[in-house]
């Protein structure tokens, strides 16, 4: 029931000398394309090592429940896979549109084991309310710039990037100090319900700044925007808005960042000043919600990965991979001040906070904002 999950071909036997071990899992799947009624996924087929055993089949699952037991989520029938190392479509059709749906995964193999569950996979069929803009660096979209589509762009409108590497030095120009200030990419105040997407999965496309700046400023009163489906790199916060997020910044605004990989970006501060989230730092009457992204080898004073500082609502990170993140003082991963936040099923691994809160640290002591704040921490290693 709820969809059909098809696939081709079928893998190829690999020798396994010592008892059989469970499958790989599959560590890169990601949303691809759009569709009204379908949500399209791509990867690869994982190749096994040692007594792992070869890949031959897929139990996936979805659900409109981000809180779910996966064992509960509504199985899909999986035609067997191709070879190891092979890229595979896959398609999940029949769906609702409009409504979030969490897909994951094991894969499985003849002798009947199991590998570990994939990351979730956040996508909403959709057909865009406006227009649909596609952006592609080999000129065959309506535009090789990102911020020419978001300029564009009006309340409902979808952009989409097609896969390649866009490095600060194509898109910016470079006397142009409103972008040096902001980013690669502004989303301007009151901008409400547009979804910036990549075609192909964060492994495919690349936000790269060459450490000119950070990828996004979301400027104030965007409900219901949605960034998903980057890979995000070198980004460097500045003194413009305080050191604040190395990749992405905003506040005032309530919008969903998922599916992304954020690696080697900094929020350094100088002049006496801290900087903060060395990812993403979100502030204000706002929430943001981060689902299924991973944050590696990011840095900052406060909030290695990510920052939290004064906002009003519940903040949501779900289903995320903190690993190698730094920070200078305090929150080697996130970093929360005076502010509310749900952190579920997550893994933080191998951060640093050198003064305190090695994986998170929550400080509630702020004169100017004198109110009870909640951090949960939930299914979480």
């Amino acid at each position: 029931a709820g969809g059909h999950y098809s696939l081709a071909g079928r893998a190829t036997g690999t020798a396994v000398t010592g008892a059989p071990e469970a499958p790989p899992p599959v560590t890169a799947m990601a949303r691809s394309g759009t569709a009204e009624t379908d949500l399209p996924l791509g990867g690869t087929v994982p190749v096994a090592s040692g007594d792992q055993c070869d890949v031959s089949g897929y139990d996936l699952r979805w659900t409109t429940d981000p809180t779910w037991p996966w064992e509960d989520g509504t199985g899909v029938v999986a035609d067997a896979p191709p070879a190891p190392g092979h890229p595979d479509t896959l398609r999940i059709t029949e769906l609702t549109t409009g409504l979030d749906h969490v897909v994951r995964l094991r894969t499985t193999s003849d002798d009947g084991l199991e590998s570990p569950l994939s990351a979730s996979v956040y996508g909403t069929p959709s057909a865009a309310a406006g227009r649909v803009w596609r952006v592609a660096q080999d000129g065959s979209g309506d535009t090789q710039k990102l911020q020419t589509a978001m300029d564009g762009a009006q309340a409902g409108d979808l952009i989409l990037v097609a896969p390649g590497t866009y490095r600060w030095a194509d898109m910016v120009a470079s006397d142009d100090p409103f972008a040096i200030d902001h980013g690669m990419v502004y989303i301007r105040r009151d901008l409400r319900d547009v979804v910036i997407r990549s075609e192909a999965g964060p492994h495919r496309t690349i936000l790269d700044a060459q450490g000119q700046g950070r990828m996004f400023f979301v400027q104030g009163y965007n409900s219901g925007c949605v960034i998903d489906g980057f890979t995000m790199i070198n980004g460097v916060a500045n003194g413009f808005d305080g050191y604040a997020g190395g990749a992405i910044v905003g506040h005032l605004s309530s919008p969903t960042i998922r599916n992304c990989v954020f690696r080697d970006n900094l929020a350094i501060g100088a002049n006496d000043s801290l900087g903060g989230g060395g990812a993403i730092w979100w502030g204000g009457v706002s929430e943001v919600k981060i689902r299924s992204c991973v944050f590696e080898d990011n840095e900052a004073d406060v909030g290695g990965a990510v920052f939290l500082a004064r906002t009003n609502d519940t903040n949501i990170i779900q289903d995320s991979v903190f690993e190698g993140n730094v920070a200078n003082l305090y929150g080697g991963a996130i970093g929360v001040w005076s502010g509310d936040a749900s952190i579920e099923r997550c893994i933080l691994s191998e951060n640093v906070g050198i003064e305190a809160g090695g994986a998170v640290w929550v400080n509630g002591t702020d004169p100017d904002f004198p109110i009870d704040h909640t951090v949960v921490i939930d299914q979480c290693t």
